[in-house]
């Protein structure tokens, strides 16, 4: 379940983009962060994980499928940077493990009989402050320990509870993680300014688990309607590194692609739709022992309002 939330707080933040804005007499576009203030811009996330492992001739598999709303609203300080407030509006997952068939909603985690589980209510309406300046990078959060503080008082001291929340989860809602993760999305490109049919590469990250870099085609494949739209796709080939897999640190040889797309409105800089897929397959060296290891995602974001 703490994948989940990883997940969770990857995408909750992934769905920012860059500003992509037009000037008409150089058909150039220029980057720069300017979301409409005080607009709420709510958005409908999902991903779909499936980890599969082959350990002694034995298949293992888990599936997390996850549903969410959030909404992002932006103003400024007395400095002139943005504040962007973000609110988990709906958080729906459902766990598939061999054990384990289960689906967990935030709004009514309150009324589940198991501690591990109602944890998760702490996101019902949770709220997250981020303080970014004008070139994306993140100057301060705050309400992440607030989540965090609202887990354990709601763990009632489990030990179930309190070894999920003192392991992997800590680290899901640490300043850290989230300013790693918005600054990630907030600094999409590393151009600053692109015409369509342009190509270019950069070195991103893999994901937050996968302790590795990429290196990423992207193209501008062309503006319509108002909208700038980006295609990209990237190897993957890692050898003997650590990675995390369902929060075990292991070492890991893996090979693989990831791609996507998104459409940015030029506008606003706001993302109307995105989605992305990635698959990766290989070895896990575990306590003298190769394991073989295939995990695939795919995630969709969506403007709705």
């Amino acid at each position: 379940m703490y994948r989940v939330i990883a997940l969770l707080l990857i995408i909750a933040c992934n769905h920012q983009k860059e500003k992509i804005n037009i000037n008409k007499n150089l058909n150039l576009f220029k980057s720069e962060i300017s979301p409409d203030l005080n607009k709420s811009y709510s958005y409908q996330i999902g991903n779909i994980t499936e980890i599969n492992q082959n350990v002694n001739d034995e298949n293992h598999s888990n599936r997390n499928e996850m549903t969410l709303e959030v909404s992002y609203v932006f103003k400024r300080d007395s400095l002139g940077h943005l504040l962007a407030s973000i609110q988990f509006d709906k958080f729906i997952i459902h766990v598939q493990t061999e054990q384990v068939d289960q689906e967990l909603n935030a709004s009514t985690a309150l009324s589940a009989l198991g501690p591990s589980e109602r944890v998760f209510a702490a996101f019902d309406k949770a709220k997250i402050t981020a303080q970014i300046d004008s070139l994306g990078q993140v100057i301060s959060i705050s309400g992440n320990k607030e989540i965090l503080n609202k887990m354990y008082a709601l763990s009632g001291k489990d030990p179930e509870a309190l070894k999920m929340l003192n392991g992997s989860v800590q680290k899901y809602v640490s300043e850290a993680f989230f300013r790693q993760t918005i600054e990630q999305n907030l600094k999409l490109f590393n151009k600053k300014t692109l015409e369509p049919g342009e190509e270019w590469e950069q070195v991103n990250p893999v994901d937050a688990e996968i302790n590795a870099e990429v290196k990423t085609k992207y193209k501008f494949v062309s503006l319509q309607d108002g909208l700038a739209n980006f295609e990209y796709e990237g190897k993957i080939d890692l050898e003997e590194q650590p990675i995390t897999v369902e929060g075990k640190k292991v070492t890991a040889t893996l090979k693989g692609k990831q791609s996507g797309y998104s459409n940015i409105d030029i506008a606003t800089g706001m993302t109307k739709s995105a989605q992305s897929t990635l698959k990766l397959k290989g070895t896990l060296y575990l306590m003298g022992r190769e394991v073989d290891l295939n995990i695939s995602t795919e995630s969709s974001i969506k403007l709705i309002n």
